[in-house]
C-alpha cells in the first residue's frame, strides 16, 4: 500500500504549527504544492495544468492572507485548517486519478503489451481484478510469467485468467509471430493495450532497421493492431494507445520529412515525434474502422512515476532515483496511472470514446496535427509503406 505522503507532510506541518504559526505554515505548503504540480502538468503539456493554475492562484490568495491577516487565534485557526484542506485538495483533485464505475469485465480477454513492470503492470491487475483475462505480452519470458504471479497475487484472479505470449516490438517478425499465435488459438481479443515503451537517450536502430522510439511506440504497435483486427472486428473490440502529452512537442514536418531521425537524433523531440505518430495512426485507424465498429482510443497517463530512465546513463538514473521521494509528491501512484487506460479499455460509453483522447478519464484536445485527417493519411502512408513486407494477412481468418 502507497504511503500518502501529502497527509503525512501536512499532519507534521499542522503539528508543528502549534509552536509556530500554523496558518503560515499550512499555506506556505498549500502554495509550494499546487506550485509543483502545476509546472509539473504545464512542462509536460497536460490539459490538466489550466486546473493546476486555478490551484496556484487560490493558495497563493490564502498565503497572501495568512501574512496580512491580524494575529488571532480565531483568523490563525481559519486559515492553518484552510491552508491544510487546499493541500489535500489539490493532492486529491488534481494528483489522484479515480477510476469511474465500470461494468464487470468478465468473459473479455484483453492484451497488455509491456506489461511485465510498471503501467503495463498495474494495468493488467486491474483488469483481472474486474474478471478480465489478459494476455501478458513482454520481450522476456521470464519476467512475463513472474508479473502473470504477482499479477494474480494481487488482483486474486485464478491462474489460468493470466498468459504469457512472447512479444518484441522493435522486431517485425515477433509482431507477426505473436499475433498468428493469437489467431491459431481461435481465441477472442477484446481489448488491444498499446502501452509498452522506452525512452532512448542514444539513437539505437531495430533489427528492421528503424528507429527505436518510433518501431516500438508507433510502427510495431500498428502492425499488431493492424494483424489482429479480424478478432477486434469480430468482438467489436477496442485499440487503446497509451500515448503521452509529450505528444503535442512532436515536430510534424520533422515526422514525416525524417522519420527515422537519420539526419539528427535528440532523445525528448524523437520520443515526442513517436508519440505524435502513435496518436495520429490511432485516430486514422478509427477513421477506417468506423463501420466495423471498433473503438480506438489514444490517451496520456499521467505523469506517473515509472522506470523510464531505465535504459539512461547510470548518474542520471541515480539523480531520478534520489529526486523520487519528492516526485511521489506530485506524481500519482502507478495504479492511478493506469486508471485512464483501464477506463478506456472497461468503459461502457462507446459514443464519448470512439475516436477520442483521453487525460484522467476525460477526452481532452490532442495536438492539431495527431487530429488532422490529411497529416493523418501521410503518417498511416509512412507506416504502411515501412510495414509492408509484414502486412500480409494472416490465415483464412483475415
Amino acid at each position: 500500500m502507497q504511503l500518502d505522503f501529502v497527509v503525512a507532510l501536512a499532519l507534521a506541518v499542522t503539528f508543528f504549527g502549534v509552536a509556530a504559526k500554523p496558518a503560515a505554515a499550512a499555506c506556505l505548503l498549500a502554495f509550494l504544492y499546487a506550485l509543483g504540480v502545476f509546472l509539473l502538468s504545464a512542462v509536460s503539456g497536460e490539459a490538466g495544468a489550466r486546473r493546476a493554475a486555478v490551484a496556484v492562484v487560490a493558495t497563493g490568495s490564502l498565503l497572501y492572507l495568512s501574512r496580512v491577516a491580524p494575529a488571532a487565534v480565531g483568523h490563525e485557526a481559519l486559515l492553518g485548517a484552510a491552508g491544510g484542506l487546499a493541500c489535500l485538495a489539490t493532492h486529491r483533485l488534481l494528483v489522484r486519478i479515480p477510476l469511474p464505475p465500470l461494468p464487470p469485465l468478465t468473459g473479455r480477454t484483453v492484451v497488455v503489451t509491456g506489461s511485465s513492470a510498471g503501467l503495463g503492470l498495474a494495468t493488467a491487475e486491474q483488469l483481472l481484478e474486474r474478471g478480465a483475462t489478459v494476455i501478458f505480452a513482454c520481450r522476456s519470458e521470464a519476467r512475463g510469467r513472474a508479473a502473470c504471479r504477482a499479477a494474480c497475487s494481487a488482483s486474486g484472479a485464478p491462474p489460468e485468467r493470466a498468459l504469457f505470449l512472447a512479444l518484441d516490438l522493435e522486431s517485425c517478425a515477433s509482431v507477426r509471430a505473436f499475433a498468428a499465435q493469437l489467431l491459431a488459438t481461435g481465441g477472442r481479443c477484446d481489448a488491444l493495450i498499446c502501452n509498452a515503451g522506452a525512452m532512448h537517450p542514444e539513437r539505437r536502430v531495430t533489427r528492421d532497421g528503424w528507429e527505436a522510439n518510433l518501431a516500438c511506440h508507433a510502427l510495431g504497435h500498428h502492425l499488431l493492431a493492424r494483424l489482429l483486427l479480424p478478432l477486434l472486428r469480430r468482438s467489436r473490440g477496442r485499440v487503446v494507445s497509451v500515448a503521452s502529452c509529450l505528444h503535442h512537442y512532436g515536430d510534424p514536418a520533422t515526422l514525416l520529412a525524417d522519420p527515422m531521425s537519420e539526419a539528427s537524433y535528440s532523445l525528448f523531440p524523437a520520443y515526442a515525434r513517436s508519440k505524435l505518430a502513435q496518436v495520429a495512426l490511432t485516430a486514422e485507424l478509427q477513421r477506417r474502422e468506423g463501420a466495423s465498429g471498433v473503438v480506438c482510443v489514444s490517451l496520456h497517463p499521467a505523469n506517473a512515476l515509472t522506470d523510464v530512465t531505465r535504459n539512461f546513463p547510470a548518474p542520471v538514473r541515480l539523480l531520478y532515483a534520489v529526486a523520487s521521494p519528492l516526485f511521489r509528491f506530485l506524481q500519482p501512484p502507478l495504479a492511478d496511472g493506469a486508471a485512464t487506460t483501464v477506463f478506456a479499455a472497461g468503459s461502457d460509453n462507446v459514443s464519448s470514446l470512439r475516436g477520442a483522447y483521453l487525460e484522467r478519464c476525460a477526452p481532452v484536445a490532442c495536438a492539431p496535427a495527431a487530429r488532422d485527417e490529411a497529416f493523418g493519411r501521410r503518417v498511416w502512408e509512412m507506416a504502411e509503406g515501412h510495414l509492408s513486407p509484414w502486412l500480409a494477412p494472416l490465415g483464412p481468418s483475415q
